[in-house]
């Protein structure tokens, strides 16, 4: 393992490490619940006295991920990201006030559902509008960390979303997939969850965390699905066709996914 690739891992460790903090003096109880989860998963063992709950498996390179969503990388001052938007835009305030102003109206009020994981699936959803195949290796990183189960549930999802043969650089525009629109909002949302294990690992919140993980497969993945956030990955696809794809159609050229 090399420098960099420790120093990205004790930034991990001590982000999380300040997270646990600040979870355990909002909310006691959720996080003493949040640990005897926790222990269940991970006994303790004679080689190791804590397991790490960061992802670590030796077939990632997970210095070349940002191991976090971007609003937590932005919100942590100790990010390299947070870093680099400082640097390059200064008074971090006047780039917020200055989005506000040309954001306008929400366009689909959030619910009830995970607003991180609608996030991530949104940003599936727009790949999968933009190139038939795109490269879906976060997820695939995610399947890997869960195992071998995992990973055979993973690649008969890909499948399913006729997203075996996949680019990550093309010549744009190009047709979006023309998978069942609900069938990938549900790809997407399973995506998410996936990706989401490699970045922050499996918590106890997520529905990966209740299913048999040596059993699990691809119907598995599939009926995960929020039917709350499927709603507002709907009207999000709705909001994409309409206002983003149209601007992004002008741009010919190469296309990185």
């Amino acid at each position: 393992m090399d420098e960099d690739h420790l120093d990205l891992r004790q930034q991990w460790l001590e982000r999380r490490r300040l997270q646990q903090i600040k979870r355990r003096r909002s909310n006691p109880e959720q996080y003493r619940e949040y640990q005897r989860t926790y222990r269940q998963r991970h006994p303790k063992s004679k080689a190791s006295k804590r397991k790490p709950t960061i992802p670590d498996h030796p077939k990632i390179d997970y210095k070349n991920y940002i191991l976090g969503s971007l609003t937590r990388e932005l919100r942590d001052t100790k990010s390299p990201v947070r870093w680099f938007f400082n640097d390059r835009f200064g008074e971090t305030r006047e780039v917020a006030r200055r989005y506000r102003d040309a954001a306008g109206l929400l366009r689909v009020p959030g619910n009830s559902a995970n607003a991180g994981t609608v996030g991530t699936a949104v940003d599936w959803l727009l790949r999968f509008l933009l190139h038939p195949r795109p490269d879906t290796e976060l997820a695939k990183n995610g399947a890997v960390i869960l195992g071998p189960a995992m990973v055979r549930a993973y690649s008969d999802l890909t499948a399913m979303l006729e997203a075996t043969a996949v680019v990550d650089t093309f010549t744009g525009p190009t047709a979006a997939s023309s998978v069942d629109a609900k069938l990938l909002a549900r790809g997407c949302w399973a995506l998410a969850l996936l990706t989401e294990v490699f970045r922050a690992g499996l918590w106890s919140g997520s529905p990966l965390a209740s299913c048999d993980l040596s059993k699990v497969t691809a119907k598995d993945l599939l009926a995960m699905a929020d039917k709350k956030a499927l709603v507002q990955l709907a009207r999000l696809r709705k909001v994409i066709e309409d206002n983003l794809i149209p601007q992004l159609s002008t741009r010919a050229g190469t296309w990185v996914l």
